[in-house]
């Protein structure tokens, strides 16, 4: 496999282990366009490659993914903007790769993960977070409906009540909050013990048969996927519409100005 091709992402492989680092870092690994077609390109790739049974995934420097790249949002700085006709179908595309890679998957939240990061950290098998790391979804504070999966994920993980908190407020919470919440499974002193945690379960899946470990993930993730493909088309298509809003106009305005200033 030629995973030299990506350019926001580097893809190391040791001995079973794929470790996969999300980098733009000095983005704060953000999604840009480029960076989304390599993740849908990316998880096909991993599930067919033979020299692979386990996936740690991270973040290169201090964020795990701070979500979108709200610059390329905002359409009157030119080029192409963040959100068009084929995003929902990209998007659908990234996270059902994620559920469905056959290897397990093992996060390890180094530091903020926000928006889609957060929901790309939830759609992991098992995830390590570091005590200081953000998760949360915080599209209502940009004038958004959470659109990228976040409404069946959160629920899943956090229970519905709890997740309506955390979604309708757009909070980010702190390591220890998530891993009490059970949005993390657990929990890390900073990013690299996170990092290292992540692998040490991983390598810990690679001594157990890989066919067990595969079904096991096929099987329970069976729900999920339910849950995920009973909402994703019109939680994206209600995102799409409150990005005609005037709510979120301001707030992309609002950002903009505040990184000039």
């Amino acid at each position: 496999m030629h995973y030299d091709i990506f350019r926001c992402l580097t893809v190391d492989i040791t001995d079973g282990l794929a470790i996969v680092r999300l980098n733009r870092p000095k983005r704060l690994n953000a999604i840009s366009r480029t960076f989304f077609g390599e993740l849908e390109s990316l998880w096909p790739l991993l599930s067919r490659d033979p020299s692979v049974d386990a996936i740690v995934l991270t973040g290169s420097g201090k964020a795990f993914c701070v979500g979108g790249d709200i610059s390329e949002m905002d359409a009157s700085e030119g080029g192409a903007p963040l959100f068009d006709m084929n995003s929902p179908a990209q998007t659908k595309r990234v996270l059902r790769g994620m559920l469905t890679v056959e290897q397990p998957l093992i996060c390890a939240i180094n530091g903020d993960a926000v928006g889609l990061g957060a929901t790309m950290a939830l759609a992991c098998d098992i995830s390590v977070i570091a005590a200081a790391a953000r998760i949360g979804d915080p599209h209502t504070r940009m004038g958004l409906v959470p659109g990228d999966g976040s409404i069946a994920f959160w629920p899943a993980l956090v229970g519905r009540s709890c997740a309506k908190d955390l979604l309708m407020r757009g909070r980010l919470i702190n390591g220890d909050e998530a891993h009490a919440l059970g949005a993390a499974t657990h929990l890390a002193a900073d990013g690299d013990e996170a990092l290292t945690k992540a692998i040490s379960i991983a390598r810990e899946l690679l001594a157990l048969s890989t066919v067990a470990i595969r079904w096991t993930k096929s099987l329970m993730n069976r729900e999920m996927l339910a849950a995920f493909d009973a909402i994703i088309d019109s939680s994206q298509a209600m995102e799409m519409l409150s990005t005609q809003t005037p709510g979120h106009a301001k707030a992309v305005q609002d950002f903009v100005a505040r990184k000039k200033a």
